[in-house]
């Protein structure tokens, strides 16, 4: 697990407080058995006992926007009544025509008494002023640190997009084109 004052949202990062630092657990976006059923709990992800030594008293709010395993995983780990913003399914873009099986788990948003609500930003732009004057200080300070993956040439943009669709970036996935 890496460690950093605070973070910013990507792929599959389920935080857990402590003494106001963040742990971020990284979790790859490719199952390692094919399917949502490899070698983990609940239902078989692996990403689900990663998530479990992360935060061991369970979730209370996960930000998902990977969908596949990793939503399987935060279904298992979530706490009754906890909630679910799910703002992607990167597991599947590149899988259009196969793509992966529903979390076996689903039905635990009923006995848990779940909320997972989708959203897009375009639908909350109104906020866009709160954001930025709530986080641009943070990010001034150093407060929060936005993970990033750089890769390095405009040649390897495509590399670098394919690889963001696999899961091998940490936070955001950035292409330096020039220094």
């Amino acid at each position: 697990m890496s460690s950093s004052t605070s973070t910013v949202a990507g792929g599959i990062q389920s935080c857990r407080r402590h003494q106001s630092r963040v742990y971020e657990p990284q979790f790859s976006s490719q199952s390692t058995s094919g399917s949502s059923r490899g070698a983990g709990w609940p239902c078989g992800c692996a990403s689900a006992e990663r998530l479990r030594e992360a935060a061991p008293e369970g979730l209370h709010v996960y930000l998902d926007n990977v969908g596949g395993d990793h939503l399987e995983a935060a279904i298992g780990a979530l706490r009754d009544h906890g909630r679910i913003a799910w703002c992607g399914a990167v597991a599947q873009y590149n899988r259009l025509g196969n793509p992966p099986a529903a979390p076996c788990n689903l039905f635990d948003v009923v006995g848990k008494s779940l909320r997972l609500e989708g959203f897009l930003v375009r639908n909350h732009l109104d906020a866009r002023p709160e954001l930025y004057d709530f986080l641009v200080p943070h990010l001034r300070s150093g407060a929060v640190v936005p993970d990033e993956t750089v890769v390095d040439g405009f040649d390897r943009v495509v590399d670098a997009f394919l690889g963001m669709l696999r899961g091998a970036n940490t936070g955001k996935m950035l292409v330096r084109i020039a220094d």
